[in-house]
């Protein structure tokens, strides 16, 4: 169309080849290339269209596709050409249609920054050179493919690197197919915004190149599929919703790293995993507000995980990591209702420490397996930081006011285990001397044979996990009653005494 009026349309199509626009004595009243205005078509099904050079940083810029119908299979656009455009160029470019891959050329170092709205890609986003970028300039992107990120930048920021989201609410969503990567160079960084991972049921979408890692300044979203770490760290600073699947290549590298300058969240659908974890923000801790799994490292570095009333699962291969104490730990509320900790344990010899505690105490419990018969079997821990409810401390001189509530599934045949538990001197009324077992099923104490040495008790069983344990005197269990009628529950005809 002419360069005076706005009518005029443009069908394209390309099937194959390369075709190249120069842009060299353009006028700014036209993008290098663009395809408009009703009746305008665009179909790209293979080949490359490259950009070579540009003259226009506003409306139409290098690159304008607004077309009216849209057919995209395939191809490549291309900003840049080497030895035709000037190291480096920035290009400015919209489209509201739907493209395959774009590709900012390795030699010529060439830049792109989005304009407008919101763009799509069904394939793959590349930033070729060293000092190549990509800038979202605010907008969402959506990404079909792979991202690709060669360029050297390794800092932490919404505008430096290779991808530059430049503010934190926008959104960069992957959401192929198939399977996708996040690609970077060396020990290059790439810094997202809010970063969705989102392929289709099956499929994963993994970290790739070098010892390169991410980091997410806003929300991480698992949506759907897996996110693979490939053994490198994701750095966040903002939350994670978890309705997915996180899987670590490494045990004990990589992974999600909280590094945030406030308290962070992790949340979700109540059935999201994770694999490695690291919680490294200075104390100011990471809070569940929905039913977790981790089936990695989960290392304390700096900072706790507060479970609140929601339940947290270990796996069978999960570990924990790090320097445990009242500010580094799995924190709870210290209440029966709690939800509490599930470790799944390995059939054979193994040893688990739960680091729990609540109010500003830290009381961990060890479970030391020296044979399991047993696979897949589990045992969740709640501590309570109070004297046990059957037990009237006027009744008694010496007793803790604490204990923890065990409950397991799956141990049905032989097994020899040692548990060790950890309180506080300062629970401790008069002079314990009996380890005490409460049984859940039968509300009724018996003391267990062990070892009490200020501040762990410690007994070694082959029949013994379930109940509630704490030390004190031997205490007496209290009448069980069966009600015979209807009536008030303070009425002592309401009731028959269990004999």
């Amino acid at each position: 169309r002419g360069l005076v009026v706005t009518s005029g349309v443009l069908n394209y199509t390309q099937s194959g080849g390369i075709v190249t626009i120069g842009a060299k004595n353009a006028s700014a009243a036209r993008a290098a290339f663009e395809v408009l205005n009703t009746g305008s078509k665009f179909v790209m099904s293979n080949g490359t269209l490259i950009i070579a050079n540009h003259f226009s940083t506003s409306a139409p810029f290098d690159l304008d596709l607004e077309a009216n119908t849209a057919t995209v299979t395939g191809g490549t656009i291309q900003f840049g050409l080497a030895t035709v455009t000037p190291n480096p160029t920035l290009f400015y470019f919209n489209s509201s249609n739907t493209l395959n891959n774009l590709t900012l050329e390795s030699t010529t170092n060439s830049q792109a920054i989005q304009q407008i709205q919101a763009l799509h890609l069904m394939g793959s986003l590349t930033i070729g050179g060293a000092t190549s970028y990509y800038n979202a300039n605010g907008l969402d992107l959506y990404i079909g493919g792979n991202l690709i990120n060669n360029n050297t930048n390794a800092t932490n920021g919404l505008n430096v690197g290779g991808y530059q989201a430049q503010v934190v609410s926008q959104n960069t969503i992957f959401n192929g197919t198939g399977d996708q990567a996040i690609t970077g160079s060396g020990s290059n960084r790439t810094n997202f915004a809010n970063l969705q991972i989102a392929p289709a049921s099956g499929h994963t979408a993994t970290l790739s190149g070098g010892s390169s890692n991410i980091t997410v300044n806003g929300t991480l979203t698992l949506t759907s599929g897996t996110l693979n770490d490939g053994g490198r760290a994701i750095y966040l600073l903002g939350n994670v919703v978890n309705n997915a699947v996180h899987t670590s290549a490494n045990p004990t590298v990589g992974g999600i790293t909280f590094i945030g300058t406030v308290n962070q969240v992790i949340g979700g659908s109540g059935s999201g995993v994770f694999a490695n974890i690291e919680i490294n923000n200075s104390g100011n801790g990471v809070n569940m507000t929905q039913n977790t799994t981790i089936n990695g490292q989960c290392k304390f570095t700096n900072g706790y995980l507060y479970i609140n009333g929601y339940a947290l699962k270990l796996g069978a291969n999960a570990t924990t990591t790090g320097t445990f104490n009242t500010s580094n730990l799995i924190l709870l509320n210290g209440v029966s209702s709690d939800k509490g900790v599930t470790k799944i344990f390995p059939s054979g010899a193994a040893t688990f420490t739960f680091p729990i505690g609540d109010n500003g105490k830290y009381t961990p419990c060890t479970f030391n397996f020296a044979s399991n018969s047993n696979t897949g079997a589990a045992i969740k821990v709640i501590p309570v930081n109070n004297i046990h409810p059957s037990v009237n401390p006027s009744n008694y001189t010496n007793y803790l006011n604490y204990y923890w509530s065990v409950s397991t599934t799956g141990f049905s045949s032989s097994y020899n285990v040692t548990h060790s538990y950890t309180y506080l001197p300062t629970d401790v009324q008069g002079n314990p001397t009996h380890i005490e077992q409460y049984n859940n099923s039968t509300s009724q104490w018996s003391t267990v044979g062990g070892t009490i040495s200020s501040p762990t008790f410690s007994f070694t069983t082959t029949s013994i996990l379930d109940g509630s344990f704490t030390i004190g005197d031997a205490f007496n269990n209290l009448p069980l009653l069966t009600s015979k009628q209807s009536g008030n529950w303070s009425d002592p005809n309401t009731w028959d005494l269990v004999t």
